[in-house]
């Protein structure tokens, strides 16, 4: 059989995105100690647009084709289902604020005044993301492999890839 399965696939833009949060939280750190580290702002910068662009895309291949699978072959639509889909929308609310707080030193010539701010809301940011992480691959991903038929895995990989080639800008995961 060609092809990953979907679970194979979100699990290895799981460990893109826990790579990119271990840099962020190295550099809200940094930044901390010394406001004025431009590596660190960029840094935490780009770690932004990353979650604006490919959190977001990664969230909408798992509403879009992982949870309509597994709720449609199991059954489930409550418990962790209803759980990670929570998950994702606390997610959301959070990013909004973390997106205006980063518009607000993206440009400022001194961000010495936001340092205290910023770790407090990386703080959250990392802590969802890293909890999330864990829960979908330590007891979603494996519940659905044991659920659903390997085929059906491996089609719902493919429709991601589909959407990958039809948006490689938002797909570079």
């Amino acid at each position: 059989m060609k092809g990953k399965k979907i679970t194979t696939i979100l699990r290895s833009e799981h460990r893109q995105s826990l790579s990119k949060i271990a840099d962020f939280e190295e550099g809200i750190y940094n930044l901390s100690a010394d406001p004025n580290s431009t590596v660190d702002r960029l840094l935490v910068i780009n770690t932004a647009n990353f979650i604006e662009e490919q959190i977001a895309l990664h969230f909408r291949q798992e509403e879009q084709f992982f949870f309509p699978l597994l709720e449609r072959l199991s059954g489930m639509r409550e418990g962790p289902l209803k759980m990670m889909r929570y998950e994702h929308e606390e997610f959301r609310r959070y990013n909004r604020y973390f997106q205006e707080f980063i518009e607000q030193i993206r440009f400022a010539n001194d961000i010495a005044p936001f340092v205290d701010e910023l770790l407090e809301i990386g703080k959250v940011i990392i802590l969802l993301m890293r909890e999330h992480i864990f829960k979908e691959n330590n007891v979603l991903f494996p519940m659905a492999e044991k659920l659903i038929a390997t085929d059906e895995l491996v089609g719902a990989g493919q429709k991601i890839k589909n959407l990958s080639q039809l948006m490689p800008e938002l797909a570079k995961s």
